[in-house]
């Protein structure tokens, strides 16, 4: 009768061991952590705000080589990129660009005003 109950009790022993292991996998694999995905490119775009001249833009996004990216159009400095909206009146010009970094929207608007 004692043998039996020894095997019993290590028999349940191994069972618990084993699903203590499985449960501690589990919560390693499920547990939230933090992850840092952030490309170069991404955080560059993170970094733009409502009301940036083009200048200030294209020097954020391309560094030292940004004068590549802008261009004076109509006595206004604006970006080499797609217009969303350009609306062109005697006293004032406004572009709007937009970025779209990933599959998040982030829609910037930039006002260049002067002629």
């Amino acid at each position: 009768m004692m043998i039996r109950t020894k095997k019993l009790h290590l028999i349940q022993l191994k069972v618990l061991f084993a699903l203590l292991i499985t449960l501690s996998m589990i919560g390693a694999v499920f547990a939230p952590h933090s992850v840092d995905a952030a490309t170069k490119e991404y955080t560059s775009y993170k970094k733009l705000k409502l009301g940036m001249t083009a200048t200030d833009v294209a020097k954020s996004l391309y560094g030292k080589s940004y004068k590549k990216y802008i261009q004076k159009e109509h006595g206004v400095t604006t970006l080499n990129h797609d217009v969303i909206l350009s609306e062109i009146k005697d006293d004032y010009a406004l572009y709007a660009f937009s970025f779209y970094p990933y599959d998040e929207k982030m829609i910037i608007g930039l006002y260049s005003a002067c002629i």
